[in-house]
């Protein structure tokens, strides 16, 4: 019999057990709504105040789904009326923020680039994913329409009601961590920014190149004047216009000495902010609308000062936040046994998250961190000192061990995606695929053995294959029998267990 009839008899129009990948998963979007984690509330936290939460997984457990599920209740909750709005950003690419640190450190060995990363490093990528978005809802970018902030009238309205000072926190916050593009476009966003918070800030590059330019006119114009015997031709007559191009000489000398001190700080703000690999040209070119007075105040200092300085910076964007009407920042830590540098080694991903793992980063008042780790880790994190502990309290960030569900959980998750694959005339169970001999909780048990969601979906898929196997389609369904159960369960918890060991694929 072909598996295909064998759903259709049972009132499906798909195979409610064919995917294994939360994100090429065409039922998951039906069932997502209905059917979560236990854990998923405790993970997710108060909207009104994010919390960080930090969560092992092994590959099949349902990180990626979790994630997709954060991504809906957060999307829902910003566009809802009166709902809790908070800004989602994602920090889970990590191969050009390894690949810009090794840049800085003037290539060399990948361990050595895993040994160097550090808090502030995985901040500045995080405030650079994040500033953007506010950017953009302020001068009336890409991203404006963003369904966490309001119009940009609205936007504009709030912030220009804010202190000075918070309004050159952003203009800040926007010279280093703004979108990435050409140095013109960030010179151009960092204008319409300052114009937009009416603040002031030409350079005094600016400044001096349009006074050397004045001063240049006037001696031009005096010397055609004395030219044309306007005014006598001697020294007293010439004097004007020489004072004129001695001004012009002095006015030119400043502003190459701004020129060089606006590079120099350029320089330094590239070298510090090293995981964001932003060129020169692009700092200069942003640096250009920050007051001169305060141009030395605007780059990060160099560690470990540095650390502080970051964690200040996210506090005044959240505070930035607030005034806009935005409760927090909730960071999705995801996808870090991906990157290139990595190549799935367990103790590269230690050294890519563990820097964050920290009491005084996960409990930054209105920045929720979720951790979406591989259950690799874990073994890690049991081998840490008590000092470790200490500094991380863990005890303190909503901490799951370990992504696990029971038989009864899978039971539950598996007859949802069969409803949501029903025909409208029809309401199957799972219990409906088994001969009337076999018991509910001798089901409940076989999906216990799977103890995640992947695995289960492979069981139950393996199952009703070897069960169409042996019948024709004349036949008369009689339902999957014990001994069937019980091959295909020895089967898979034999793959399992091969898997966990390391000798074959997942």
């Amino acid at each position: 019999m072909n598996t295909d009839l064998f759903l259709q008899r049972h009132g499906l129009d798909g195979n409610p057990f064919r995917g294994e990948e939360a994100r090429q998963d065409a039922i998951f979007d039906r069932v997502a709504a209905g059917f979560r984690h236990p854990d998923f509330s405790k993970i997710l936290g108060d909207l009104d105040s994010p919390a960080s939460a930090v969560v092992f997984g092994e590959r099949g457990s349902g990180k990626t789904a979790l994630r997709m599920q954060f991504d809906s209740v957060l999307s829902a909750s910003n566009r809802e009326a009166g709902g809790s709005r908070v800004l989602v950003v994602a920090h889970d690419e990590f191969n050009p923020m390894l690949a810009a640190i090794r840049k800085r450190m003037g290539g060399g060995d990948d361990n050595a680039v895993f040994e160097s990363v550090a808090v502030s490093d995985h901040l500045d990528a995080i405030l650079a994913r994040s500033v953007p978005h506010l950017v953009d809802v302020i001068i009336g970018g890409a991203g404006a329409n963003d369904a966490v902030f309001e119009s940009t009238a609205v936007a504009r309205r709030k912030i220009r009601t804010a202190s000075r000072d918070d309004r050159n926190n952003l203009l800040r916050l926007q010279v280093l961590y703004d979108r990435l593009s050409s140095s013109r476009l960030v010179g151009d966003r960092s204008k319409k920014l300052r114009r937009a918070l009416r603040l002031r800030g030409r350079s005094r590059v600016g400044i001096a190149s349009s006074a050397t330019a004045a001063m240049l006119v006037l001696a031009t114009a005096w010397s055609v004047v004395v030219l044309l015997g306007r005014v006598q031709s001697d020294w007293i007559g010439w004097s004007p216009a020489g004072l004129l191009l001695l001004a012009a000489l002095i006015s030119a000398g400043a502003g190459i000495r701004s020129a060089h001190r606006l590079r120099r700080t350029a320089v330094d703000a590239g070298r510090r902010l090293r995981s964001l690999d932003r060129d020169v040209a692009g700092f200069v070119a942003s640096l250009r609308q920050i007051p001169p007075a305060t141009l030395s105040d605007v780059i990060p200092p160099e560690s470990p000062a540095g650390e502080e300085w970051r964690i200040a910076r996210m506090e005044e964007f959240v505070q930035i936040l607030g005034i806009l009407g935005v409760n927090g920042l909730v960071v999705l830590v995801d996808r870090v046994d991906e990157p290139v540098m990595v190549r799935g080694d367990p103790s590269r991903m230690k050294s890519l998250v563990w820097p964050l793992l920290r009491n005084k980063i996960l409990q930054m008042p209105g920045v929720g961190l979720k951790f979406l780790l591989p259950l690799e880790l874990r073994e890690f994190l049991s081998r840490e000192s008590a000092d470790f502990f200490r500094e991380a309290r863990l005890d303190k960030q909503n901490l799951v061990e370990k992504l696990s569900w029971s038989g009864a959980t899978l039971f539950d998750l598996c007859n949802a995606r069969l409803n949501a694959c029903a025909t409208a005339e029809a309401s199957p169970t799972l219990m409906d695929f088994f001969h009337a001999d076999v018991d509910r909780r001798e089901v409940v048990d076989a999906l216990d053995q799977m103890q995640q969601p992947r695995d289960a979906f492979k069981f139950l898929y393996g199952l009703v294959q070897e069960h169409c196997s042996n019948l024709v389609e004349a036949d008369e369904d009689p339902g999957i029998a014990r001994p069937t159960l019980d091959l295909v369960r020895k089967r898979h918890v034999e793959r399992r267990e091969e898997v966990i060991r390391g000798l074959r694929a997942g």
